[in-house]
């Protein structure tokens, strides 16, 4: 094929390839071929000549790959190792493999030190052993069973010069191994005619126990709502409006009880049993105002209201339990117990309960009302229209610009920009302990961490008159105060008015005093209510505003009738009526 390089130049490629291809006298795929220059090229043409470097590639790049493999001979001279040396990137001899095949054929004296020669010098032939007869080693099966007894396996040994394995051979073997369930004959049959060496081969089964299905209850109704709105006139629907809670009625059938199965015992391959439990009973979840029929089969409601699952028992009971938010979704609840909601109570939803009210997500813009105590777990963000009204307590993470009505106390760790009034006492000292913003009435007392804030927000505390009769006062003193304006008003014309008038002036002067007569009688059945109103008030001895840390410049605190406003930052501090004025003093909180 002439010179291993050859150079050659051109004004194209291609013909350059086939000038190639002509000097060695061979195909492209046994040339290397590497471009020496890249001329410019315009229009497909090149501007100056290509020039290639051509050489022809070595037999190690153009054979196939070729695994090692090797034999023994027996000859007169003695064993001979017979090895065909891998090619390419097959896989290589391992002289543990020779060794191996050597004790399986018995041969006698081998002379490990030579094969290790011979694979590493690579020689084709070599005499390992002295001469001696070739042993022939008949097929074998090897029978393994699964660490569970479920799965035997076979696996077949290559004869080397000695006789194969019959079908009748493989089931002696296989029933003196002791497997005695679930054999597959056909499958040995199967292998017997077309054999798989060195590769396991599932040949048994056992049968694997079946236990018996446990008692299982299954329910007639969903213990969820239905959330369907309520159909209006005129094929309108209300979304805010829906069937909210699952009712029942005395009698209801809620859930049947399937009764348990037996266990089916198994069998493994060696013929043992392996054991089953059956299915076992239930406790059945017989809870509050249910029971059981007869036949301890059905359960039954006792009573009519709202069915529920409540610990894991099916109970028909007044409370109420919605499993997440209360949104258009769901809409307004309105029930006669208490209600749980486990989620959230989303803007213009409204939840009303003759019990309590026990909130786990945050309220927004919401209306809640509640006979009972009301629990605001993660707090109220009423954006200014939130409104709250409990027959009792109201207990909140915190009250953010909301409306918060309580008959009895109102506790919280924050109380930001609401207007609260509570017929006791309102009490804001947890980690934060902040109030600051809106109208805080209070009957007793308000005691916080911290009231008011740096920026001086304007912060309104009022204790000791119930809030009603604290709106009444004002009503009827700003009635009062108008009533006074206008006699002063009256009094002065009429003083100004003089003797010499004519007779259009003095009859305008008598309607005035009239009218001054009539407003004097009534600002004094004002002045009567005010002052029986004050009879109801306390005395305010134990009216008290309480702040632990800091109450800041902005916030105005009366108590009872009296107005103090705070001008300076003050720590640690309870304000209380003394001799007839609001006065400060050391903080105590009784």
């Amino acid at each position: 094929m002439g010179n291993n390089v050859f150079i050659t130049k051109s004004r194209s490629f291609k013909k350059a390839l086939q000038a190639v291809k002509n000097h060695f006298n061979t195909s492209l795929e046994n040339i290397n071929v590497e471009v020496i220059n890249k001329p410019k090229k315009i229009f497909n043409f090149y501007l100056s000549p290509v020039i290639v470097r051509a050489t022809v590639k070595s037999i190690a790049q153009t054979q196939e790959d070729v695994d090692a493999c090797f034999a023994f001979e027996y000859r007169s001279e003695g064993v001979a190792l017979v090895i065909r040396f891998e090619q390419g990137k097959g896989c290589k001899l391992r002289e543990d493999d020779i060794i191996k095949l050597a004790v399986k054929k018995q041969i006698k004296d081998v002379d490990t030190d030579v094969i290790a020669d011979a694979i590493t010098k690579r020689f084709e032939e070599v005499i390992i052993a002295p001469p001696q007869e070739e042993v022939k080693v008949d097929e074998q099966l090897k029978i393994t069973v699964s660490d569970n007894g479920m799965e035997a396996f076979v696996k077949f040994i290559p004869a080397e010069g000695g006789k194969a394995l019959t079908y009748d051979d493989i089931v002696s073997a296989v029933e003196g191994s002791g497997i005695k369930f679930g054999v597959d004959f056909e499958k040995l049959k199967e292998i017997a005619a077309d054999k798989e060496y060195e590769k396991p081969i599932k040949i048994a089964s056992g049968k694997a126990p079946v236990n018996g299905k446990d008692g299982e209850i299954k329910y007639n109704i969903l213990f969820t709502a239905s959330n369907k709105p309520k159909q209006l006139q005129g094929g309108y629907v209300d979304y805010f409006e829906r069937d909210n809670f699952t009712s029942v009625k005395a009698g209801d059938v809620l859930a049947v009880y399937i009764k348990p199965t037996p266990a089916e015992e198994g069998t493994d391959v060696l013929g043992n049993t392996i054991p089953a439990e059956a299915g076992k009973e239930l406790n059945l979840p017989v809870g509050e105002n249910v029971h059981l029929s007869e036949d301890g089969c059905q359960i039954i409601a006792s009573v009519d209201g709202a069915a529920e699952i409540k610990k894991n028992k099916i109970c028909v009971t007044n409370v109420l339990i919605i499993n997440g938010n209360v949104d258009v979704s769901v809409g307004n609840i309105n029930f006669e117990g208490n209600v749980r909601i486990l989620g959230g109570v989303k803007a213009r939803l409204s939840v009303t309960a003759k019990g309590k009210v026990d909130i786990f997500g945050t309220v927004e813009s919401a209306v809640i009302n509640a006979e009972g105590d009301v629990y605001l777990r993660s707090g109220i963000l009423g954006s200014g229209k939130g409104t709250v009204n409990s027959g009792g307590n109201v207990y909140a993470k915190f009250i953010e610009n909301a409306n918060v009505t309580a008959k009895k106390n109102v506790y919280s760790s924050s109380i930001i920009h609401s207007n609260i009034e509570c017929y006791d006492s309102i009490i804001v000292k947890d980690a934060k302990g902040v109030l600051y913003g809106g109208l805080v009435r209070a009957a007793n007392k308000i005691t916080a961490q911290s009231i008011g804030s740096q920026a001086h927000a304007v912060t309104t505390l009022e204790v000791g008159i119930m809030p009603d009769t604290r709106d009444e006062f004002n009503k009827l003193s700003s009635e009062a105060q108008r009533l006074q304006k206008e006699l002063s008003y009256i009094s002065n014309i009429i003083d100004m008015s003089g003797t010499a008038l004519s007779k259009r002036q003095e009859s305008i002067k008598a309607k005035l005093i009239s009218e001054r007569i009539k407003k004097k009688f009534m600002l004094e059945k004002i002045t009567g209510e005010i002052e029986k109103l004050i009879e109801k008030v306390n005395d305010g001895t134990n009216s008290s505003v309480n702040v632990y840390r800091t109450i800041y410049p902005g916030t105005r605190i009366t108590i009872e009738t009296l107005v103090y406003a705070v001008n300076e930052e003050l720590q640690y501090s309870t304000f209380k009526i003394h001799d007839g004025k609001i006065i400060v003093t050391s903080f105590e909180d009784k």
